[in-house]
Parts: C-alpha cells; structure tokens; sequence
C-alpha cells in the first residue's frame, strides 16, 4: 500500500548542539487519516519516530506498559511510513530549520507556539 501523506506541521519542544524533539503532525491522504503527536527525535545523525500512545497498569506484571493509539496490522507498510516520515524530516531540517530558531527550553516552545497560531 502506497502511504500518500504530507507534513501538516512540526511543533519544535527542545533544541540544543546534539538534539531536536518535537511532535508532528501528518496527513495521510490515501486513506483519509490524520494523526497528530507523532513524536519526532533527531539526535546527531540518528532520527526516530513514535506515534502516539498511552501509558497504562500491568496488574499482572506490576509495571507500567505502553499502548499505542495507532497501530498497522501490515508491518511492511508501518515500516516504510516510518522510513519516509525520517527522509522526509531529514530534508526539512536540511532545508527550512535554522538550528538558532529552534527553542531550547519548553517554555521557550510555548511562547513560539503562541506567536506563531495568533493565541491571545
């Protein structure tokens, strides 16, 4: 299955010399699905993706346990949309993200959120 999607938007959280964090949000058009909070790491030369999720109880186990909130019963498709969702931000920080206007506290995140969506 050929995923068609676009990058909606990146919401930068922390930037520093080594690493960027923020979540993202993506439109995948094939199949009319849009998912926000798709945790983005660049770290170095390495860049990783994690889609949403929740933290629940293990009763059995006693320890916490994550549950992703989307998940693809083809692993051939999650992996190739996982592949082009890192080519995809590799190419946007070497072509839009100045590292300087990243921030590089959360606070600092905040406030370039509220400048940028007009928040009052």
């Amino acid at each position: 299955m050929n995923l068609d999607f676009e990058l909606v938007d990146f919401y930068p959280e922390y930037s520093s010399k080594h690493a960027t964090q923020g979540t993202l949000h993506i439109y995948i058009k094939s199949i009319g699905l849009d998912i926000r909070g798709i945790k983005y790491i660049r770290k170095n030369s390495s860049s990783y993706v994690f889609f949403p999720d929740k933290r629940g109880w293990d009763c059995d186990d006693k320890k916490f346990i994550r549950y992703s909130v989307i998940s693809f019963t083809d692993k051939e498709t999650y992996s190739g949309l996982i592949t082009e969702i890192r080519l995809l931000m590799d190419d946007y920080f070497k072509t839009w993200v100045k590292p300087e206007n990243l921030p590089t506290t959360k606070k600092e995140a905040y406030a370039l959120w509220v400048k940028n969506n007009d928040v009052k």
